[in-house]
């Protein structure tokens, strides 16, 4: 049986653990950053953040987390900027473009970073959650 997860890669860089992941269900990578909260030099000293990693992503893919937040995400978006109204035309539109770019994984939390190349062009959007996916946090990189 194929995993579900797959690491395609990791280097160690200064601060942090770099990887790609690969997730089956989509057949596409993605790159992540693993930060601890302490300087660690090991990919041993990561081990246990990237089974919570690999744990997380297989939950946001195949659990339908991923389609739920990036609804959440283009609701609060299209609110904002209408003053609180949601206009269904445009939440529709960002809500299509949407596409997950990268995760940022620390210990108590993680990234989600966003694109919507046709509404916000060259800037991220970053949904910051905890391990049980609630959404803390939303910012649009200008």
């Amino acid at each position: 049986m194929q995993e579900k997860i797959r690491i395609i890669s990791e280097e160690i860089t200064t601060d942090s653990l770099k990887v790609v992941f690969y997730i089956e269900l989509l057949k596409k990578s993605f790159p992540a950053t693993l930060l601890l909260d302490e300087v660690a030099n090991t990919k041993k000293e990561y081990a246990q953040l990237l089974e919570k990693s690999k744990q997380t992503l297989e939950t946001l893919f195949y659990t339908n987390e991923m389609a739920r937040i990036t609804n959440e995400v283009a609701i609060e978006i299209t609110e904002s900027a209408y003053e609180g109204e949601l206009k269904m035309q445009e939440y529709a539109d960002l809500k299509d473009d949407l596409a997950i770019s990268e995760f940022h994984f620390y210990e108590e939390d993680l990234l989600l970073i966003f694109l919507s190349p046709k509404i916000f062009l060259k800037n991220a959007i970053t949904v910051q959650t905890d391990y049980s996916l609630a959404i803390e946090d939303l910012s649009i990189d200008m």
